[in-house]
């Protein structure tokens, strides 16, 4: 992805903001949220999981950024971000 759009965060990125997101102890959701909606952020995936496929740590980045996905759609309609 980052040839196509060089402001993409990547699956690193994005997977560790998805772990932020879950953590109730992590003050910054709403900017996060923000800057995962953004035009770098997690809506520029298109899910061919290759990531998961390259990941050294067998990690699924795939899966976190659909939860991104998920919740930066549900925080828009909620209006908590915009």
């Amino acid at each position: 992805m980052h040839q196509l759009n060089p402001d993409y965060f990547g699956p690193a990125a994005l997977n560790r903001s998805w772990s932020l997101v879950n953590d109730v102890r992590d003050t910054g959701n709403q900017l996060r949220l923000l800057a995962a909606a953004g035009n770098g952020g997690c809506h520029n995936c298109h899910s061919h999981q290759s990531c998961e496929q390259l990941c050294p740590k067998q990690l699924n980045p795939t899966a976190s950024i659909a939860g991104l996905k998920r919740r930066t759609m549900q925080a828009y309609i909620r209006g908590e971000i915009s």
